[in-house]
């Protein structure tokens, strides 16, 4: 019943499905409490994700932010530089950057719970920029966690993590 915008500008805004009537706006550039604008961009970097009534994005002024979607409050927002990707599973949201990293981060608390490099295969060096397809999660038997991410060079991410978002085996590629 909602829709939800997002603006270069970083503005974000809730609009009533039905009316178009404005529910809820907020400003998630960094010029908050700048007398003059810096006219930097603030859009949305990857695919947002919503778990009712839960809004996750990450934005290109550094941003992982949760907000509340029936009121606008932001429950927390964290500093994340060149946020690529995201999947939502249980209380954790799985991210990846430009920087080849990956992170667990608690949607309780918008704490990181585990954080890895994404090494590159030094024989792989092909001279386009990686990216990531967002992170697939699957359970085992003991509900302890497959993470496995793909990279545009071809590779293959593996982790396990247990239930808490702790490394429990190394990771290969």
């Amino acid at each position: 019943g909602k829709v939800i915008i997002n603006y270069n500008s970083g503005q974000i805004v809730a609009l009533d499905a039905k009316n178009g009537q404005l529910l809820w706006n907020d400003d998630l550039s960094d010029q908050k409490n700048i007398g003059i604008p810096n006219y930097e961009t603030a859009s949305i970097l990857c695919e947002p994700i919503i778990n009712y009534p839960y809004l996750y994005l990450a934005n290109s002024a550094g941003k992982i932010v949760k907000f509340d979607i029936n009121n606008g409050n932001i429950i927390w927002q964290i500093k994340a530089e060149d946020i690529q990707s995201m999947t939502l599973e249980g209380n954790s949201l799985f991210v990846t950057n430009n920087a080849l990293q990956f992170a667990v981060i608690s949607t309780n608390s918008g704490k990181v719970k585990f954080a890895a490099d994404l090494k590159e295969d030094p024989k792989n060096k092909k001279a386009k920029a990686n990216s990531f397809l967002p992170p697939i999660i699957s359970h085992t038997n003991n509900s302890d966690w497959s993470v496995n991410i793909v990279s545009s060079r071809g590779q293959l991410y593996s982790f396990k993590l247990g239930s808490n978002g702790k490394l429990i085996s190394t990771p290969f590629v």
